[in-house]
């Protein structure tokens, strides 16, 4: 099921968000952090229907896990509780280095969660169920 942006209540933040970091430079053995990202955001979704919240990323230089390396910084708008949800999820793979991280600025849109449904952006206008329904 796809929709279009524009059918969706998009938060669009004024100011920066609270953010879960992630270490990409780990992901180049293998480690993989977009499907269980995603398998958490649909379940949240599912469980928390009246939720509207909107996740932007950024990819940055960082040295928040003691050495220099690229990470990819989730800023949520709208849901600490999501935020921390994420967290606590990615948290329990011990393969990938994840943290609640500062206050980032939103760059992309990537992901939305609306009416029980997690949503993930395809181009600049479409967004893809991440469960095949909607």
């Amino acid at each position: 099921m796809e929709k279009m942006l524009h059918e969706l209540s998009i938060k669009k933040p004024r100011a920066s968000l609270p953010s879960l970091e992630i270490r990409l430079s780990d992901t180049d053995d293998g480690v993989e952090y977009t499907e269980p990202l995603e398998k958490a955001l649909a379940l949240y979704a599912r469980e928390h229907p009246e939720l509207i919240a909107t996740i932007y990323d950024c990819c940055s230089l960082s040295v928040n896990f003691g050495d220099l390396g690229t990470s990819l910084f989730f800023g949520v708008a709208g849901s600490k509780p999501l935020l921390n949800y994420l967290h606590a999820t990615l948290s329990r793979n011990r393969q990938l280095r994840v943290r609640l991280g500062g206050s980032v600025k939103p760059e992309e849109l990537r992901y939305h969660v609306e009416k029980g449904q997690a949503w993930k952006m395809l181009d600049m206008v479409t967004f893809m169920a991440l469960d095949g329904e909607g």
